[in-house]
């Protein structure tokens, strides 16, 4: 579906305006590779500029433009992932890989980002998230430090592991115990001696009686916790999650809200 719009001499996208466009010069280019996904791309330019999803590409020749990939594209000089221009690329041996990855005869990309220490020969896909070569492992394009290539296998969305660590995304879960190692849910995980809420440790928490509320708090006998800390002073038997807001929460004492842009708790005192 074109998410284009020329109104009286002026081009929207998503009902926003996009500026500097000339209105009187458009050509709609075709996506082949957006398939059924969500998040699509959609790409128009005019005699001067391409743009995507009502962005201007700096630097992109309309004359010569091309889309490559899923979130690839390229002109007579430059590479693009997305609007951003891959500086130095090479463009004859520059190849996608698949909608995040792309490789030229020198280095990795994730994104438009450069693996500087992958190495280009050996470099492979594991999946949408990891990616590995001869000599390391990958989660988005970030370093796994020391985790061991021979032995490293995905075991979730988030989780990975290899003979002797567990990872959550690109971080060590530490003292980890790999042989008892069980994904809980997204966030949440164990093994026979702790609790873990994505790679950190819960201190002290009880594991016969933990209980998750949802992606921020859990409890267990003695404690609320938001993450991995405690909740000093909140009730395990009156705390409860509000049905209207799943950030939110109350005791008899206190109501808690997450601020959903920067992840941290505010505390009130009910009266």
């Amino acid at each position: 579906m074109k998410r284009y719009l020329k109104k009286d001499n002026k081009v929207y996208f998503n009902n926003n305006i996009v500026k500097n466009i000339n209105p009187h010069s458009l050509t709609f280019l075709k996506n082949p590779f957006n398939g059924n996904d969500i998040l699509q791309n959609h790409y128009i330019k005019d005699n001067k500029s391409v743009f995507l999803n009502g962005r201007k590409i700096p630097e992109a020749s309309p004359e010569a433009f091309e889309i490559i990939g899923k979130n690839y594209s390229k002109d007579n000089f430059f590479i693009f992932y997305m609007d951003y221009k891959i500086e130095n690329a090479d463009l004859c041996s520059f190849i996608v890989l698949n909608r995040y990855y792309a490789k030229d005869k020198n280095l990795i990309y994730h994104w438009n980002l450069k693996l500087e220490e992958a190495d280009v020969n050996s470099f492979e896909i594991i999946d949408d998230l990891y990616s590995k070569d001869n000599k390391s492992v990958y989660y988005q394009g970030s370093l796994l430090k020391n985790a061991d290539v021979k032995t490293f296998e995905v075991i979730s969305y988030w989780f990975s592991r290899d003979k002797s660590s567990v990872f959550y995304e690109e971080k060590k879960i530490e003292n980890a115990d790999v042989n008892s190692f069980e994904i809980i849910d997204d966030w949440f995980s164990k093994d026979k001696n702790s609790i873990f809420y994505e790679e950190k440790r819960i201190n002290n928490c009880d594991p016969e009686s933990f209980f998750i509320f949802n992606a921020w708090f859990s409890k267990d006998k003695n404690n609320i916790y938001f993450e991995n800390l405690i909740l000093d002073e909140a009730d395990p038997e009156t705390f409860y999650i509000d049905t209207q807001e799943n950030n939110t929460a109350h005791d008899k004492n206190y109501s808690y809200t997450i601020n959903l842009d920067d992840n941290k708790l505010e505390r009130i005192l009910l009266r």
